[in-house]
């Protein structure tokens, strides 16, 4: 099955009041305003989930999302993720340019 909490994201566009949790190894719906829906209506949302493309979908449109970021935001996680820039040190203003720069 897909990611149920990716599938609730789908199917309701994250309507507030949906909540998931893992239950004995089971990702189980635990709160769903209106009441917890049948295993019936959960297996029809799936159907339409993976015939619109599921998980792999979602992660398409995830990476899109990330593609719009904006240059310096994704030079600097970069560099964070990198270890060139470590929170907490003394950089200079131009230490701390030129860090950012070589990432973009």
């Amino acid at each position: 099955m897909s990611n149920l909490p990716s599938l609730l994201s789908w199917k309701f566009n994250n309507q507030p009041g949906m909540r998931c949790k893992e239950i004995d190894g089971v990702m189980t719906i635990i709160d769903f305003p209106g009441g917890i829906p049948t295993q019936a209506e959960i297996d029809t949302w799936t159907a339409e989930y993976e015939a619109a493309g599921g998980d792999a979908e979602m992660e398409r449109e995830r990476k899109a999302d990330v593609s719009k970021v904006d240059p310096f935001l994704k030079a600097l996680v970069l560099a964070l993720n990198d270890g060139s820039l470590v929170p907490g040190s003394n950089y200079t203003n131009q230490q701390l340019k030129q860090i950012i720069k070589s990432k973009l």
